[in-house]
């Protein structure tokens, strides 16, 4: 099941609560990239 751009306001404040307002999918996607390269850096550094 995947998630449209519009529902995921709505999901994040469900998960997140009433701070989640600013968080929109873009950002949620940037976020998530950002997280996934500082992973990959640090399982390559151990």
């Amino acid at each position: 099941m995947a998630l449209s751009s519009g529902d995921m306001q709505p999901a994040l404040e469900l998960l997140l609560g009433k701070k989640a307002k600013g968080l929109s999918a873009n950002k949620v996607s940037r976020l998530k990239q950002q997280w996934e390269a500082e992973y990959t850096r640090g399982v390559r550094a151990t």
